[in-house]
Protein backbone atom coordinates (compact mmCIF):
# COMPACT_ATOMS: atom_id res chain seq x y z
CA UNK A 1 0.00 0.00 0.00
CA UNK A 2 1.50 3.48 -1.00
CA UNK A 3 0.05 6.93 -1.77
CA UNK A 4 1.13 9.50 -4.14
CA UNK A 5 0.42 12.61 -5.65
CA UNK A 6 -1.39 13.08 -8.71
CA UNK A 7 1.21 14.49 -10.46
CA UNK A 8 2.64 13.43 -13.87
CA UNK A 9 4.66 10.35 -12.90
CA UNK A 10 8.13 11.03 -13.62
CA UNK A 11 8.29 6.89 -14.96
CA UNK A 12 5.75 7.12 -17.66
CA UNK A 13 7.98 6.36 -20.38
CA UNK A 14 8.29 3.40 -18.59
CA UNK A 15 4.63 2.25 -19.36
CA UNK A 16 5.40 4.27 -23.16
CA UNK A 17 7.88 1.47 -24.13
CA UNK A 18 6.24 -1.79 -22.46
CA UNK A 19 3.43 -0.40 -24.72
CA UNK A 20 5.48 -0.12 -27.52
CA UNK A 21 7.04 -3.90 -26.91
CA UNK A 22 3.37 -5.06 -26.70
CA UNK A 23 3.27 -6.45 -23.36
CA UNK A 24 -0.11 -5.06 -22.96
CA UNK A 25 -1.26 -7.89 -25.17
CA UNK A 26 -5.09 -7.70 -26.15
CA UNK A 27 -5.72 -5.56 -23.83
CA UNK A 28 -5.90 -2.60 -26.41
CA UNK A 29 -7.37 -0.03 -24.00
CA UNK A 30 -4.26 0.10 -21.94
CA UNK A 31 -3.00 1.60 -25.62
CA UNK A 32 -5.65 3.69 -26.55
CA UNK A 33 -5.26 7.75 -26.32
CA UNK A 34 -7.27 8.82 -23.43
CA UNK A 35 -5.38 5.97 -21.62
CA UNK A 36 -2.10 6.80 -22.46
CA UNK A 37 -3.39 10.79 -21.24
CA UNK A 38 -4.56 9.55 -18.50
CA UNK A 39 -1.53 7.59 -17.71
CA UNK A 40 0.52 10.86 -18.31
CA UNK A 41 -1.35 13.39 -15.98
CA UNK A 42 -4.09 11.41 -13.41
CA UNK A 43 -5.51 14.86 -12.67
CA UNK A 44 -7.46 14.40 -15.90
CA UNK A 45 -9.30 11.80 -14.44
CA UNK A 46 -10.33 13.71 -11.10
CA UNK A 47 -9.13 17.25 -11.55
CA UNK A 48 -9.69 18.09 -7.99
CA UNK A 49 -7.36 14.79 -6.67
CA UNK A 50 -5.20 15.29 -3.92
CA UNK A 51 -3.84 12.09 -3.13
CA UNK A 52 -4.08 8.42 -4.98
CA UNK A 53 -3.70 5.69 -2.72
CA UNK A 54 -1.88 2.39 -3.95
CA UNK A 55 -2.69 -1.14 -3.43
CA UNK A 56 -1.19 -4.04 -4.77
CA UNK A 57 -2.50 -7.74 -3.65
CA UNK A 58 -0.35 -10.95 -5.04
CA UNK A 59 -2.07 -13.01 -7.13
CA UNK A 60 -2.43 -16.89 -5.91
CA UNK A 61 -0.60 -19.79 -7.44
CA UNK A 62 -3.11 -21.53 -9.89
CA UNK A 63 -0.25 -24.36 -10.00
CA UNK A 64 -0.37 -24.57 -5.94
CA UNK A 65 -4.25 -25.22 -6.26
CA UNK A 66 -5.51 -28.63 -7.22
CA UNK A 67 -8.94 -28.30 -8.25
CA UNK A 68 -11.62 -29.96 -6.61
CA UNK A 69 -12.36 -33.21 -8.78
CA UNK A 70 -16.28 -33.33 -7.76
CA UNK A 71 -17.23 -29.94 -8.79
CA UNK A 72 -17.95 -30.46 -12.42
CA UNK A 73 -16.38 -29.24 -15.22
CA UNK A 74 -13.30 -27.55 -15.01
CA UNK A 75 -10.51 -25.87 -17.21
CA UNK A 76 -7.44 -23.02 -17.18
CA UNK A 77 -8.83 -19.86 -14.68
CA UNK A 78 -6.62 -16.68 -14.94
CA UNK A 79 -4.52 -16.04 -11.63
CA UNK A 80 -6.55 -12.81 -10.95
CA UNK A 81 -9.57 -15.12 -10.76
CA UNK A 82 -8.47 -17.55 -8.53
CA UNK A 83 -8.29 -14.84 -5.39
CA UNK A 84 -12.23 -14.55 -6.17
CA UNK A 85 -12.20 -11.06 -4.41
CA UNK A 86 -10.71 -8.74 -7.09
CA UNK A 87 -14.28 -7.69 -7.83
CA UNK A 88 -16.30 -8.11 -5.22
CA UNK A 89 -13.00 -6.23 -3.17
CA UNK A 90 -13.40 -3.21 -5.72
CA UNK A 91 -17.02 -3.22 -5.50
CA UNK A 92 -17.58 -3.01 -1.56
CA UNK A 93 -14.75 -0.27 -1.59
CA UNK A 94 -16.89 1.97 -3.93
CA UNK A 95 -19.72 0.84 -1.57
CA UNK A 96 -17.77 2.63 1.14
CA UNK A 97 -17.20 5.72 -0.61
CA UNK A 98 -20.73 6.33 -2.47
CA UNK A 99 -19.35 9.59 -3.37
CA UNK A 100 -16.64 8.38 -5.40
CA UNK A 101 -18.70 5.90 -6.95
CA UNK A 102 -21.30 8.18 -8.25
CA UNK A 103 -18.95 10.52 -9.67
CA UNK A 104 -17.57 8.02 -11.50
CA UNK A 105 -20.66 6.54 -12.98
CA UNK A 106 -21.66 10.32 -14.22
CA UNK A 107 -18.32 10.81 -15.80
CA UNK A 108 -18.67 7.35 -17.76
Amino acid sequence: MGVTTPEPPPHVSAYEDWLMLGRHGSMDYLAGERAQMCRRDPRLILPECRSILILGMRYPNPKNTRPDEEAGPSGRVAAYAWAGITTSFFQNWYGHWPHLSSKRRRSQ
